[in-house]
């Protein structure tokens, strides 16, 4: 004979079930997670990503500083910084969810694994002039996917035939 669940039970599983599944990401979180792990300008960048995925054009925003009653600007108050300091708010804000947290490195772990993805990060690193840790490390990652071939100096182990004589050169065939 089994025994009947009590209700307290069944809501215990059922809440044991909602925290085993998948966070369910809105489109606009998914996109700011892509944003935030592809190689560009937006590379973990929390506000230009939050700025993308929700549709904050900062480049249109009027950067005209608001006067006070003096006829003074008044500093970082044009739209353009209103807007960039909420999406720079919003942006940290998301990247404290654990939804985003867990998307974003699931998507870093594909991303790792994408020689593409690897290569754009590595030019990006390159020209910006910075960053030597990352740098080594795509190395790393390079030589362990065998896509770096070390080269040989073949010249450092045999000796060298240009200035030999013609009789050197004889003797050495000879052999």
């Amino acid at each position: 004979m089994s025994a009947k669940k009590t209700n307290r039970e069944i809501v215990i599983e059922i809440d044991q079930e909602i925290k085993n599944e998948e966070p369910i990401l809105t489109p606009k979180n998914e996109l700011f997670c892509r944003y935030y792990t592809t190689a560009g300008p937006t590379f973990s960048n929390q506000t230009l990503s939050y700025a993308l995925a929700y549709g904050y054009d900062l480049d249109k925003a009027d950067r005209t500083n608001e006067k006070d009653e003096d006829g003074k600007e008044i500093p970082e108050s044009s739209e353009y910084h209103r807007m960039y300091h909420y999406v720079a708010m919003a942006g940290s804000r998301n990247m404290n969810l654990d939804k985003i947290i867990k998307r974003v490195r699931q998507l870093m772990v594909d991303n790792f694994n994408n020689d593409a993805v690897m290569d754009a990060r590595l030019a990006e690193i390159a020209t910006g002039g910075k960053d030597a840790d990352s740098i080594q490390a795509i190395k790393h990652r390079s030589e362990l996917k065998n896509r770096i071939t070390k080269k040989v100096d073949i010249n450092a182990t045999v000796r060298p035939l240009v200035g030999m004589t013609d009789e050197e050169l004889q003797k050495l065939a000879g052999e």
